[in-house]
């Protein structure tokens, strides 16, 4: 990122003049070991064992504010006051990212008289991770009819990284992460054939695994709209996350007669979530922002508010402290999956299936306050499908083509507004907005017409419709949350790819060389809506298209090759993200841009 010059009314530079760069983000550097270790003393018995490390340090990807909404801003630099606006917007690539804020005093409406003292934040731009794993499989082969295999795994990490949201020196929020994890899986299943028509696994699942996240947050920005700054959030949060699931399973085929086969499977999942939350002050005392009843009563309180800590005149109410508390999810659910094809020739195969499933529930990973220690349920999926898979002119053209329809049940979408749990402040609180429905087709072909010349393309298209929304998630209540004639989040409606090569033989002594260049298009992506006042619009992030190259030379032996590529040939510029808190008081919305053209020069051997 370049910081080209000093924001006009800004604070002064550190830098000496003219342009200056501080630093380039969004470099990748990772070292990593894998080993392997087979045990097989006979044919019928066989013990792998797998371990591997994992080292990444890398600069954290690279952001740019796209808009601003200038917020009544309680800085807290040497020169105060300096509003948020477009003046820190400064170039394609090119954010005002600091790393850490400076002490001072916030002054807001429910701050003491002489305001709240805020210590200094620092940290880096560089991200962080440690990780390694171990996992054993085992197979035993019973008789010619039955087999046994068993997996079993072990994985622990831990990561940090650091994160200016605002991306300028105006000091909205700064945070530190640090987060340790481990996870134990056993998986153990029953292979089994009978007679020669019938195919079953017979299994079971379980799955614990634990987080620390610990977390170093300062924000500044919380403010009320014609009131004016509020209080600061300057806080520790060292959570605690854990959480284990247990499955049995059974899936069986059998061959009807030649050609038709039934599929068909079942499962049950029984999981459980839990999350311990912390609020507290860098000296380790309780944050009294963010949990009020936790300051007077100490953590873990739940019981009547008699000395009024929510200063709202009830010493009656039954209150809960934050710190302390712990949110739990609990859920159990049956899937199953029914599939019918038919191969009609070695070439051709249709195929129908009715599958269900779902996405986990879980509690809110970081609430305000103790009003929004919520859980939410799973999302589930009825998944109906239909298709055909082909290999036709002496398979030199590969054709599969497949339609879907899916019934969504309680759709997980992040609120970024919920007064109906507490406020005013922020909220980051994941709810089931409710259902929907997903309809689409997808197509791959792949060519091969003459000797040397390949082409490969994917299609797809996708419509999405809610069927009906949750009050408390949205509607008209609710503009912040979802709406009836909402599109779906993170999913585009088109997109497509094409490529193709051709292998040039040099001669018998020189071997060959394969130019190919790809292409491929997205179409835009629903970001969510943004709410201010009254108005709520829909935020997208735009569609693009972009190109690939690559020339490859091999060896007559076909076990050396050397390759130079070039990405984004045509140096597009799109985002893969955005994030926009223009409406929730923090005033940006910035996203991350795609790498711009980049080239690569890479040797293989195969031994």
């Amino acid at each position: 990122m370049t910081q080209p010059v000093n924001p006009v009314g800004g604070v002064p530079r550190t830098q000496p003049a003219g342009n200056c760069r501080i630093s380039k983000l969004g470099g990748v550097g990772y070292q990593a070991v894998r080993g392997i270790l087979r045990y097989a003393p006979n044919d019928d018995f066989e013990v792998n064992i797998i371990g591997d490390y994992t080292h990444d340090e890398r600069t954290i990807p690279g952001e740019v504010l796209i808009h601003t909404l200038a917020v009544d801003n309680p800085n807290t630099n040497a020169a105060p006051g300096m509003p948020y606006d477009d003046r820190f917007i400064c170039g394609r690539y090119c954010s005002f990212i600091t790393t850490g804020q400076p002490a001072g005093v916030f002054t807001g409406v429910a701050v003491p008289p002489g305001g709240q003292p805020l210590l200094a934040t620092s940290g880096s731009d560089r991200s962080r991770y440690n990780g390694w794993g171990v996992s054993g499989q085992v197979r035993w082969n019973l008789s010619d009819m039955f087999s046994i295999d068993s997996i079993t795994g072990y994985q622990a990490f831990n990561t940090s990284f650091d994160a200016d949201d605002d991306l300028s020196p105006a000091n909205l929020g700064f945070g530190q992460n640090h987060l340790t994890h481990w996870n134990f899986s056993q998986e153990l299943r029953l292979n089994g054939k009978l007679g020669d028509t019938i195919n079953f696994t017979l299994g079971g699942y379980y799955f614990k695994q634990s987080t620390t996240y610990n977390s170093y947050q300062g924000l500044r920005y919380v403010a009320v709209p014609g009131l004016g700054p509020l209080y600061p959030l300057q806080f520790v949060q060292p959570d605690v996350i854990k959480a284990d699931s247990k499955a049995v399973f059974m899936h069986a085929d059998w061959e009807i007669l030649s050609g038709l086969t039934l599929g068909g499977g079942l499962r049950y999942t029984d999981e459980k979530k839990t999350y311990d939350y912390y609020r507290l002050n860098p000296d380790g005392t309780i944050n009294a922002y963010l949990d009020p009843i936790g300051a007077v009563y100490g953590a873990g309180y739940l019981g009547p508010d008699t000395a009024d800590a929510n200063n709202n005149g009830d010493t009656t109410e039954t209150v809960q402290a934050l710190t302390g508390a712990r949110a739990t999810y609990k859920g159990n659910r049956w899937d199953y999956r029914v599939s019918l094809n038919y191969r009609f020739s070695p070439e051709l195969l249709v195929y129908a299936n009715i599958s269900t499933g779902f996405k986990g529930g879980g509690t809110n990973p970081r609430p305000f306050n103790a009003a929004q220690v919520q859980s939410f349920g799973p999302e589930s999926l009825t998944a109906y499908e239909i298709g055909f898979k082909s290999d036709l002119f002496d398979r030199r053209m590969r054709l599969n083509v497949t339609a879907f329809y899916n019934r969504y049940k309680d759709i997980q979408i992040p609120l970024l507004s919920c007064p109906q749990y507490g406020g005013p402040g922020p909220c980051a609180l994941p709810a089931n907005a409710g259902n929907g429905h997903h309809k689409g087709v997808e197509a791959e072909l792949f060519l091969r017409p003459i000797e040397g010349l390949q082409i490969d393309a994917s299609a797809s298209y996708l419509d999405f419709k809610y069927t009906s929304i949750n009050p408390l998630a949205g509607g008209p209540t609710n503009l912040a949350g979802a709406q009836l004639s909402d599109p779906v989040a993170g999913s585009p409606k088109w997109k497509w790819s094409i490529g193709a090569q051709y292998r040039f033989e040099l001669g018998d002594d020189i071997g060959s060389l394969t130019p190919r260049i790809d292409a491929s298009y997205e179409s835009k992506v629903y970001s969510g809506p943004l709410v201010i006042g009254t108005t709520r619009t829909l935020t997208f992030l735009p569609a693009y298209t972009i190109a690939n190259a690559r020339l490859t030379w091999r060896n007559p032996g076909d076990d050396l090759e050397a390759s130079l590529e070039v990405t984004n040939l045509f140096n597009k510029y799109y985002f893969l993200t955005n994030f926009d808190l223009r409406g929730v008081g923090e005033g940006f919305d910035k996203a991350q841009p795609a790498r711009p053209r980049e080239w690569a020069f890479s040797i293989k051997k195969k031994f």
